[in-house]
C-alpha cells in the first residue's frame, strides 16, 4: 500500500501543479506518480497513459550525443536523492506522436520528507522556449 503523502509533500505537488513546465514524478523504483498539465503539453501523453509505468520506458532519454540517458536506477534520480537537487542538464526525449526527440532541459528535485520517497523532474523544451531550432545542429544550416 503506498505511504500518504506528508504536508510539505502535498503542498509541493500543488506548486508544481500549477507550473507551466512540464513536471512529473517518480516513486523510489522510478514509476511515475505525478504528471501536471505542462508534462502532456510538451511530452504529449496524458496522466492516464504514463501513471504507473517506468519513467525510462516512456522517455527513453538521450543525452547530446546520442547515449541513452534514462534507464532503470536514473543517475539523475539518485543524484537528487543524495543532494536533494542537482544543476539541470540537456536531455532529448522521447514525444509521443513524433519521430523527432525534444530537447530539454531536465532539472531533478526531491520532495521533501517525511512521506514517500518521491523526486520530480521539469523538463523545458528548448525548441518552444529559445525561439531556435533545437532539433539538431545540423537543423540550423
Amino acid at each position: 500500500m503506498a505511504r500518504p503523502l506528508s504536508v510539505p509533500q502535498r503542498d509541493a505537488l500543488e506548486i508544481i501543479a500549477d507550473a507551466k513546465v512540464a513536471a512529473y514524478g517518480m516513486d523510489r523504483h522510478d514509476r511515475i506518480v505525478y504528471w501536471n498539465e505542462g508534462a502532456s503539453r510538451v511530452l504529449g501523453w496524458s496522466p492516464e497513459e504514463v501513471l504507473g509505468k517506468m519513467c525510462f520506458d516512456v522517455l527513453a532519454g538521450r543525452d547530446v550525443f546520442g547515449n541513452l540517458y534514462c534507464m532503470r536506477d536514473c543517475p539523475s534520480v539518485r543524484a537528487a536523492v543524495a543532494e536533494g537537487n542537482m544543476q539541470p542538464f540537456l536531455l532529448e526525449v522521447k514525444k509521443k506522436g513524433s519521430t523527432a526527440p525534444t530537447k530539454t532541459i531536465v532539472r531533478a528535485v526531491s520532495l521533501p520528507a517525511p512521506g514517500p520517497s518521491i523526486r520530480y523532474m521539469s523538463h523545458s523544451d528548448l525548441s518552444r522556449s529559445s525561439g531556435i531550432d533545437a532539433r539538431s545542429p545540423a537543423s540550423s544550416r
